[in-house]
């Protein structure tokens, strides 16, 4: 309803002309609601999907990223996004292309490649140049056979056409659920991850933590 809507977007009054970055957690914002979205330039937004009633709209986030025709920097941290997650509003009527954003970082714990490819085929970075993807607390991940993170790792760059001006990857992994370095991951059995050096032939500068 319209009444829920402007209840969750309070801030869409607020005046802000020399917002360049905003923080996000847990919803989707509409287009424009956010103050000074056509100059944001850089936007992080964490979706934890805590129960089996949640649902995921790709229209809705490919909607509110179009409406930010400055936006050069992307995080994305998606927690439990899987196959029990209901996806609506898919497929979308047509492909968005994010020509504006340079820097991409994706964060995963215990999510699905079905979920996370289908993001990834129809929103697109033509001319992304840095890409992150992390991958946290990998031991939970093999209680579901479909939360595989070598799969949602290629989901995210299945080949070196996937962004084809990449420059910079980094890959980070980590056993601990709390952050990426662990110091005491040794008391956890070695996980292995394949790097998928074929999607990256044209990256200069690889990063692995």
């Amino acid at each position: 309803s319209d009444e829920h809507r402007d209840a969750i977007h309070y801030f869409s009054s607020w005046s802000c002309p020399k917002l360049t970055s905003v923080s996000i957690g847990n919803f989707i914002p509409v287009p424009y609601m956010v103050p000074s979205s056509s100059s944001l330039k850089k936007v992080d937004m964490s979706v934890h999907f805590v129960d089996f009633k949640s649902k995921f709209s790709l229209k809705d986030l490919a909607s509110f990223l179009l409406s930010l025709p400055q936006l050069e920097e992307l995080t994305f941290e998606f927690e439990n996004l899987n196959s029990n997650i209901e996806q609506v509003d898919f497929p979308i009527p047509s492909e968005a292309v994010l020509a504006s954003v340079r820097k991409l970082e994706m964060v995963f714990y215990r999510c699905g490649a079905d979920r996370v490819g289908t993001i990834f085929t129809n929103i697109r970075f033509p001319n992304l140049a840095s890409l992150k993807i992390c991958a946290w607390g990998v031991d939970d991940w093999e209680e579901e056979e479909e939360e595989d993170v070598d799969d949602v790792i290629r989901s995210v760059i299945p080949d070196e056409r996937s962004f084809p001006k990449l420059e910079h990857f980094e890959l980070g992994l980590g056993m601990d659920t709390e952050s990426f370095i662990d110091s005491y991951s040794y008391r956890h059995p070695t996980y292995t991850v394949r790097i998928p050096f074929a999607s990256l032939a044209l990256v200069k500068h690889f990063t692995l933590v």
